[in-house]
């Protein structure tokens, strides 16, 4: 959950008018919804929107400087990021591009990527009295951080007695409980 509201957060630099509203949130997955109206029409809000180093917040990159962030606006491109020396991360793949309409990107952000999680991050725009109302749509499955159960280690290579023994084996008639039946022969 910390997640979407960094993502929300970030988003928010976008306007100062804004709002957000958390869809889904269970224990396999989340989805959050933000709006916000920039005072740009929709090719202006989309040229903005595409130059993700101009505005994402440098305190949500693994560099610290939002110069490093890259968006290649074609199919299978990439939201990266340069790291030094000579490193990147791919933070999301751009599936769908129409436009001054709508993005689609694909991947898991920051924290959600050693969880194997996957996600879809769309943006919509749509042109409102000569402004620009952005929405931003993040829906993220995968598993939740798991803790690992420690293994007993086997000293010397003999494992350990059970805590529980194995009941007696009661074969002969005279070892039988009080009241139990003798074996059919």
């Amino acid at each position: 959950m910390r997640a979407a509201a960094w993502l929300v957060g970030t988003v928010g630099l976008l306007s100062s008018v804004a709002r957000a509203d958390v869809l889904q949130a269970g224990p396999g997955g989340f989805a959050v919804q933000h709006r916000v109206m920039v005072s740009l029409g929709p090719d202006k809000a989309w040229l903005r929107l595409t130059r993700v180093q101009d505005w994402w917040d440098p305190q949500h990159t693994y560099s610290g400087a939002s110069k490093n962030l890259s968006l290649r606006l074609s199919p299978g491109g990439c939201f990266c990021e340069k790291l030094a020396p000579g490193g990147f991360v791919k933070h999301l793949e751009v599936v769908m591009v129409r436009p001054q309409e709508q993005l689609r990107l694909e991947g898991a952000l920051g924290p959600l990527q050693e969880l194997g999680a996957s996600g879809a991050l769309t943006f919509d725009l749509a042109a409102k009295d000569g402004a620009t109302e952005v929405t931003l749509t993040y829906r993220v499955s995968g598993c939740p951080r798991v803790r690992h159960r420690r293994r007993r280690r086997r000293r010397r290579g003999i494992a350990r007695p059970s805590r529980r023994s194995p009941p007696p084996a009661r074969s002969r008639p005279e070892e039988r409980r009080p009241g139990s039946r003798a074996p059919a022969a």
